[in-house]
């Protein structure tokens, strides 16, 4: 049997866990063998399986807070919930890589030049069955509330105008070069960027076509973090894919600071996505 975290081991890992993730915000390179190794001798000689794991499930704490993850560490479902309350309490006192993610949210981007950009398309993240769980194991610990967990910066992200903007040019240079390599040139020269020639109204972005000329109509979210950050939808978006679900497409575009990469969801948003209610409107 697995033995019980101590609040102390929690505290050391989840430091060393903040201290990896300021470095990749910063640009500068860190080894993750190397910092696993340090730890094992002062987290009761655990083994280097069991570190990974915990700062594989620290991902999934980060991203509950509204926080970019490290990327190499794949958020991990099911932990144990004095991880969600000691992480909040290590942020507080670490400001100056909630200085940095408030930079990195917020700093403009550009197009990012990719060799043969038909490259970039992976399969979609697993989804996560056990999500449910999750919140549920949340709720039986007081997380201390203050002005960083009021302030969800995966959302500050999402509503980057220049990130988006950027994103969108990535998916209409993938959606022509698409079209080309099956030689139908005639349609890849009526790609249109739809949220610029009608607005954000329409409840997608771009106006392509599958391989036999049918209408695929792409909602694309871009964020610069991990293949599992979640992404943001409004109603209209909502709404628009399941009254077009045969033709829709949301092009999710991630890691697009350093290698960018798109998976695809097709169909409506309600049947491919675990959808949270995270913000209500209220009238007397």
């Amino acid at each position: 049997m697995s033995r019980v975290w101590t609040k102390k081991e929690v505290e050391l890992i989840i430091n060393d866990y903040l201290e990896m993730l300021l470095s990749e915000l910063e640009g500068k390179p860190f080894n993750k063998t190397q910092h696993r190794n340090n730890l094992s001798p002062v987290l009761e000689n655990r083994s280097m399986g069991s570190i990974e794991f915990k700062h594989q499930n620290i991902s999934t704490v980060m991203i509950d807070l509204g926080l970019p993850y490290i990327s190499g560490y794949k958020p991990r479902s099911n932990y144990q919930g004095l991880l969600k309350e000691v992480t909040a309490a290590c942020l507080e006192s670490f400001p100056e890589l909630i200085k940095a993610i408030e930079i990195d949210v917020n700093k403009s981007a550009d197009f990012q030049t990719i060799d043969d950009i038909l490259k970039v398309l992976v399969s979609r993240p697993i989804s996560n069955a056990n999500g449910m769980n999750i919140r549920k194991n949340l709720t039986d610990y007081n997380v201390k509330k203050n002005t960083l967990l009021k302030i969800n910066y995966l959302e500050k992200e999402a509503k980057n105008i220049s990130l988006g903007s950027a994103g969108e040019e990535f998916v209409l240079k993938y959606e022509k070069a698409r079209l080309e390599s099956i030689e139908r040139f005639n349609l890849a020269d009526h790609i249109e960027q739809v949220s610029e020639t009608k607005g954000d109204w329409a409840g997608y972005d771009i106006r392509s076509f599958d391989d036999n000329g049918n209408d695929r109509f792409i909602e694309v979210k871009t964020t610069r973090y991990g293949i599992d950050t979640p992404f943001f939808v409004t109603k209209n978006e909502l709404g628009f894919s399941k009254a077009n679900s045969s033709n829709y497409n949301l092009y999710r575009v991630f890691a697009f600071h350093e290698n960018p990469k798109l998976f695809m969801l097709k169909g409506s948003l309600y049947k491919s996505c675990m959808l949270e209610a995270i913000q209500f409107r209220a009238r007397i």
